[in-house]
């Protein structure tokens, strides 16, 4: 039952590779438990990474919210052990919670990644140190990494002149930034936080999106935001990775979703060429027993045919569009909320929430006068009408309708079967492993 892991390399190396890990939205831990268990090949794996790179979903502080609705996130300044004992070496704190705690609880955080000497980007005291790359260097090339957040609807989250906050993406601003490090010589990594919550498509103009970066130089593009898994793509030697879903988050909104407890692994190779590679593992964060653990066994041959179903999505444009269709009318059914379980009460929910946006919609013609309005207000509108479109499709293939909440449900059945046969004697034990 050991690791059958997704493995695609598709040249031999120029120069000596690399390898650098991806993982996706993390938060230590809001609590004083000593820290989370970690199984032995997961942290073997991470340490056998020259470089490991996370999301840090949440300020690193003790400092009060700064928030009057919405989840607040933190986690104690301790749990950056945690890590530390994985192998984080970089977090991109460019995303719409590192502002939670206020510009003290940013400070804060840049001081205890300092003092563990994690290095960070894609946040600052303002817009300039916000937008500062980070630079890394291997033996025969140097890499750059730029980190994006898209602007949130419920706080102030984006730095400004004088304004503490995270990196926001100006297109055309990261686009040239992108061609003036390529020119030079650099490799290129972009990540991105930001898309649609707990799709497993995203949006079609995401694709777009993140193909514009890849066609500007970028050799790497990371997304994160969805808390679930989404698909990779690889083109000209480029790797997309649109959404990592989650690494260790646990919070009472993430343990309602389905899926939201396992996350994507990503191992890239890189030589002075650029990529020429990457391994797909998973990881899984048992909430009930305080661990973290890679995913072997049949468990993670289940979820492997279903990233290479998503990943099979944007081959095609009308295929993506087709399924993500299905997907926006999964959301609208309200299915990856696992207390909503009975089918008269998802079609309640349904037509409710359906009722209200379209309402909205009429009333509003989703614009106001200048003809602005919200991402988050537009993508939402969208998500409902197309949700409706989707309904067809979920008609004429159930199976592909419910095909990630079937896997979901037996990787579950798997993995916490063997949880509770192999309980960790020492859950909670900071090196327990």
């Amino acid at each position: 039952s050991r690791s059958q892991c997704m493995k695609i390399r598709w040249r031999v190396p120029q120069s000596e590779p690399v390898v650098i890990a991806f993982v996706g939205d993390t938060m230590p831990s809001f609590e004083d438990r000593g820290g989370i268990a970690k199984s032995e090949d997961l942290t073997g794996l991470l340490h056998s990474c020259d470089l490991v790179m996370a999301n840090l979903e949440s300020p690193l502080t003790t400092a009060d919210s700064s928030k009057t609705g919405g989840s607040s996130l933190f986690s104690i300044p301790s749990s950056v052990l945690d890590l530390k004992e994985l192998n984080i070496s970089l977090v991109t704190l460019a995303n719409n919670h590192i502002m939670d705690r206020g510009q003290a609880g940013l400070e804060e955080t840049l001081d205890v990644l300092d003092k563990s000497k994690i290095a960070w980007l894609g946040a600052g005291l303002n817009s300039v140190e916000a937008a500062q790359p980070h630079v890394w260097s291997s033996t025969d090339f140097k890499m750059v990494f730029l980190s994006f957040s898209y602007e949130a609807s419920d706080i102030v989250n984006t730095a400004g002149y004088s304004r503490a906050g995270a990196n926001p993406l100006l297109m055309s601003d990261a686009q040239r930034k992108i061609s003036a490090f390529k020119r030079q010589g650099y490799l290129v990594c972009v990540s991105y936080h930001g898309g649609e919550q707990f799709f497993r498509i995203p949006f079609p103009k995401r694709q777009t999106l993140f193909r514009l970066l890849a066609e500007s130089g970028a050799d790497i593009v990371i997304g994160h935001h969805a808390h679930v898994f989404q698909g990779i793509e690889t083109f000209d030697n480029k790797i997309v990775a649109y959404g990592l879903g989650n690494f260790l988050m646990t919070t009472p909104f993430q343990s309602i979703h389905k899926g939201t407890a396992i996350g994507l692994l990503l191992l890239i190779e890189v030589d002075a060429a650029g990529p020429l590679g990457y391994t797909a593992h998973f990881v899984y964060n048992d909430r009930k027993n305080h661990m973290l653990s890679l995913i072997h066994g049949e468990a993670e041959s289940i979820l492997q045919k279903l990233i290479d179903s998503f990943s099979r999505s944007f081959k095609d444009q009308r295929n993506l569009i087709r399924e993500w269709r299905r997907d926006c009318c999964r959301m609208l059914m309200s299915m990856n909320d696992v207390n909503k379980i009975h089918p008269v009460r998802r079609l309640y929910s349904a037509g409710r929430r359906g009722w209200s946006i379209l309402k909205a919609h009429h009333e509003e013609k989703m614009t106001s006068p200048k003809g602005e309005r919200s991402l988050y207000s537009a993508s939402k509108n969208k998500q409902i009408l197309e949700g409706i479109r989707g309904i067809p499709l979920m008609l004429s293939a159930p199976g592909k309708f419910t095909e990630c909440y079937t896997a979901y449900n037996e990787v579950s059945r798997l993995l916490e079967g063997n949880n509770d046969r192999n309980r960790h004697p020492e859950i909670g034990n900071r090196h327990g492993m």
